[in-house]
């Protein structure tokens, strides 16, 4: 029968690249949620500007309106 060894070597290769994997989904979970917090806000100003077009765009056809009524 074999005997299994467990080397301190791996052991510590092991858990570096546990502590990275750990330490690199942090950092990715940070960034997005980053990415969220300006795509909603860019989303939040896209609404907006899209309000004031339409504002903007029904005051100039009423404005063209009333021009053609004076004339």
């Amino acid at each position: 029968m074999k005997k299994f060894t467990l080397h301190l070597d791996v052991l510590i290769v092991v858990f570096i690249l546990f502590v990275l994997c750990i330490s690199g989904n942090i950092y990715q979970r940070k960034i997005h949620s980053d990415l969220h917090k300006q795509n909603i806000s860019l989303i939040t100003e896209l609404t907006n500007e899209k309000l004031a077009f339409i504002e903007k765009k029904t005051l100039l056809n009423k404005c063209e309106s009333d021009l053609e009524i004076i004339n």
